[in-house]
């Protein structure tokens, strides 16, 4: 982790300390009551200074609320933020930090090794100990949180069949006179109301007549 200050060039490089960070950090089990535009600073600044509050998660509804704050990282990271309820009940949030650097659970120092550690310089190595913190300080990836849209294409609206009523003709067919100047070419020839014709193919009888309804 490299941390970075904004100077104004005037400073003096002794006098220049650089122990500030921000982290997103997910605080857990909040009551409804508190996921307020005004509450919400007053959680998150117990851990530092807040900045601001992620609000493409779901804020009023889910498991934790995301906020960013600036702490020392001279200081050991707090696991827990305690606060009091309307009935001076205590509640408690635990703390999970995004992308923390390697800390030491003994002291909870970021970039704090073992070795540099005078509370726990004399800790056996050999022996299991139960340290203060842990590697549940340490929070999962957020996963982006995106709303769903779905499309639905308009369904197309069937067209209803409806009977066609057709006015029954005054005469089914008019018939035409026959050619029969030669035999074998004979036609009878079938006009019809609208015009359409149907014709018969040539044939041996004189008075063939083929009649279209």
């Amino acid at each position: 982790m490299v941390l970075l200050k904004q100077v104004s060039g005037e400073e003096q490089l002794t006098s220049v300390v650089i122990h500030l960070c921000s982290f997103w950090v997910k605080i857990y089990d909040i009551p409804m009551k508190f996921r307020t535009e005004r509450h919400l600073p007053l959680t998150a600044g117990r851990l530092g200074q807040f900045c601001e509050i992620d609000e493409r998660g779901p804020v009023g509804w889910g498991k934790y609320v995301r906020a960013r704050v600036v702490i020392d990282v001279d200081q050991p990271l707090k696991k827990k933020i305690h606060s009091q309820s309307a009935t001076a009940s205590t509640l408690v949030f635990p703390v999970r930090y995004d992308n923390l650097p390697n800390y030491y659970y003994g002291c909870g120092l970021i970039g704090h090794l073992v070795q540099e550690c005078d509370a726990w310089a004399d800790v056996d190595s050999d022996v299991d100990q139960e340290f203060p913190y842990g590697e549940g300080l340490r929070a999962f990836p957020t996963k982006a949180f995106y709303t769903q849209i779905t499309r639905v294409s308009p369904q197309k609206k069937p067209i209803p069949r409806r009977p066609i009523s057709v006015p029954p003709p005054q005469s089914s067919t008019s018939i035409k006179a026959i050619d029969s100047d030669t035999l074998s070419h004979q036609v009878a020839r079938a006009v019809n109301l609208d015009g359409s014709a149907t014709l018969t193919p040539p044939s041996y009888s004189l008075h063939l007549i083929r009649c279209s309804t």
